[in-house]
């Protein structure tokens, strides 16, 4: 199994775990627009160092990676319309945090990130709600919303998913003796 089935399979499993905005933002069907993407939330720095972890999390293999899906713009757009204001003013900072602890070339990135994943698995306590982001619970709810924003946009739902027509509904077929079907 590669990264890329894992990652998807654990986006089923946890999906009952998905935060409520972006539960809400995918159900009203929040769509980042096409061409030239303004920053609502973070810089235009940010948000590169933002699509840069992003990547990491998701990258481009033989399918487009959250890059070429637009997560980053998507969290942004979420954090600026779906979050109360309050929660997204505290996660932007916990990101912000973020990007300033994970710097460098791709390969260390992805090593920072590997360290930050352990951590979680190991120590795993919930934020409180009125205390800020740290770095690993920001990593936790970016790639939460790298998830959800890559499955949910085209390049997922066409390149990676790859959904297909189940053909007509054949409602009188035969039944064999053994109680199967054979359609």
């Amino acid at each position: 199994m590669d990264r890329r089935t894992a990652l998807n399979r654990i986006a089923l499993v946890l999906g009952a775990a998905v935060s409520g905005p972006s539960a809400a933002a995918f159900l009203s069907g929040c769509r980042v627009p096409d061409g030239l993407y303004e920053p609502v939330v973070f810089t235009d720095g940010e948000l590169a160092s933002l699509g840069q972890i992003v990547e990491t999390i998701l990258p481009r293999t033989d399918t487009g990676g959250a890059l070429d899906a637009g997560v980053h713009h998507y969290i942004d757009l979420l954090l600026a319309e779906y979050y109360p204001q309050d929660e997204s003013a505290a996660l932007a900072q916990g990101i912000r945090d973020l990007i300033a602890h994970v710097q460098g070339e791709p390969a260390e990135l992805f090593d920072q990130l590997r360290e930050i994943d352990e951590r979680i698995f190991r120590e795993g306590a919930p934020r409180r709600a009125d205390e800020p982001y740290s770095v690993d619970e920001a990593y936790r709810e970016v790639r939460q919303m790298t998830l959800v924003g890559y499955y949910t946009s085209q390049v997922g739902e066409e390149q990676e998913l790859r959904p297909h027509d189940m053909g007509p509904y054949q409602g009188d077929f035969e039944m064999a003796q053994d109680g199967r079907a054979r359609v």
